[in-house]
């Protein structure tokens, strides 16, 4: 029996239909039927190989040594049954990827950003130690980490370390970051003292990046964007409905009013390394997966941070996703945080947190004014940063959940029975590794 090729619906990820010419559709089909993940782009194309005859073959019966049981009508009735369903499937992507076909003119390069900022403030003797976090999510379904790179000595002096900064890096605090570099290439502003670089982030792998900023930047922190009476003995979950064609405005103008979106106050980077016992820094590490739809099972197996999460995470959140602009998303688990789910999104900047709503009673909370998500057990709103406040006279910390200025949700939690005592030892010898 002769090869033969046919071009097949098996494809991996969701479907989309490519509306690139009228009444035609130009499909194919990918190369191995255990791979039956759909992905859908804006480029509205499924890529793809075509299945061998002899693969084909198996699927009918044809040219095996045992009888198919089927007759040459019989074969031909089942292929245009079978590709009939597939062709179906393709037009059910309608409902969590119509901005795919919405704005199918844009290039597939478009990507949503999500910059978020993990702020410990150690008290006055100690300062505020950063964790930065920043990904890129494309609208090709790949996922960039935006890290951190110091400046090349020919592109200008870098900031002093003593914590000495320019008026114009104080105003930068606030200000929008330029345009995102490609990968693997820097990204230069005028009075910063490190660059950006993209670099793949591929699932299984955690990433996270200490900051060091200056005293300036430090203590305007804390005065501008670290302040929790608008939480101080509230309980409202009810946030502002906004309807999908605002949604990305709205969300983008929040996520503007972030702290330290400017590289210009950062006096030093490192990479979260594992450089305490009981992997205390290592948990740090933010560890990402590729949401997938209701029917498509989730890669949880790539890390084993996805795995045995609190509250059944990690979660679908489709009640966002059919209403957030962008056809492709990736979520975040960070292992000391593991009962919230973080969010990106192909099609707008800024950064979704997921609670669960029982877990949510548990802190004081006011999402008043802010767009807010419901599913099923959870309610998805944008952040910006966290703080993890450990000023406190006993052992104990806070964690603190803002969207610029406004605090959202906050939490004491006691260390006890760990003694006051050993609390301060540990904070001064993590400081010490931290600053090494």
């Amino acid at each position: 029996m002769s090869q033969f090729s046919i071009p097949l619906l098996i494809g991996r990820g969701k479907p989309q239909l490519s509306g690139r010419s009228a009444g035609h559709t130009q499909v194919t089909a990918c190369c191995k039927p255990s791979s039956r993940r759909w992905q859908c782009s804006r480029r509205g194309d499924l890529r793809g190989t075509l299945l061998s005859g002899a693969e084909f073959a198996l699927i009918l019966g044809i040219g095996t040594s045992r009888p198919s049981g089927r007759n040459k009508n019989q074969r031909r009735s089942f292929v245009f049954a079978w590709t009939s369903r597939r062709l179906r499937s393709l037009a059910t992507c309608n409902s969590l990827c119509r901005s795919c076909t919405n704005n199918s003119e844009q290039p597939s390069s478009t990507c949503g950003s999500a910059l978020f900022w993990t702020l410990m403030y150690l008290g006055p003797k100690y300062g505020v130690i950063g964790l930065r976090n920043q990904f890129e999510k494309c609208a090709d379904g790949s996922l960039q980490y935006v890290k951190l790179a110091p400046r090349p000595l020919e592109a200008g002096p870098a900031a002093s370390d003593d914590g000495v900064v320019s008026e114009a890096a104080k105003d930068a605090l606030t200000s929008h970051s330029s345009k995102p570099a490609e990968v693997g290439q820097f990204e230069q502003e005028p009075t910063a003292s490190f660059l950006q670089m993209r670099v793949p982030a591929p699932e299984g792998l955690g990433f996270g990046q200490w900051c060091r900023l200056a005293t300036a930047a430090e203590e305007q922190l804390i005065a501008d964007f670290k302040s929790v009476d608008r939480v101080a003995g509230c309980a409202n979950s009810r946030g502002v409905e906004v309807g999908p064609d605002a949604l990305v405005e709205e969300v983008q103008r929040l996520a503007a009013t972030g702290p330290l979106q400017s590289n210009s106050c950062v006096v030093a980077v490192d990479d979260v390394q594992d450089r305490m016992p009981f992997g205390l820094e290592r948990k740090m590490r933010i560890h990402t997966c590729t949401l997938q739809d209701d029917n498509l099972p989730m890669n949880t197996e790539s890390s084993a941070v996805l795995q045995g999460l609190p509250y059944g995470l990690p979660a679908q959140c489709n009640a966002l996703r059919q209403q957030f602009s962008g056809c492709q998303h990736s979520l975040g688990i960070v292992p000391h945080i593991n009962e919230q789910q973080f969010v990106v999104s192909s099609g707008c900047k800024g950064t979704w947190v997921r609670f669960d709503q029982d877990d949510l009673q548990n802190y004081e909370h006011n999402l008043d004014g802010i767009p807010s998500v419901e599913d099923d057990k959870g309610i998805l709103f944008p952040v910006t940063h966290l703080w993890v406040d450990f000023n406190f006279p006993t052992a104990k910390c806070a964690f603190e959940w803002f969207c610029g200025t406004s605090c959202l949700a906050r939490r004491e939690i006691s260390l006890w029975p760990l003694p006051t005592p050993l609390f301060k030892r540990l904070i001064r010898w993590a400081v010490g590794k931290l600053r090494q």
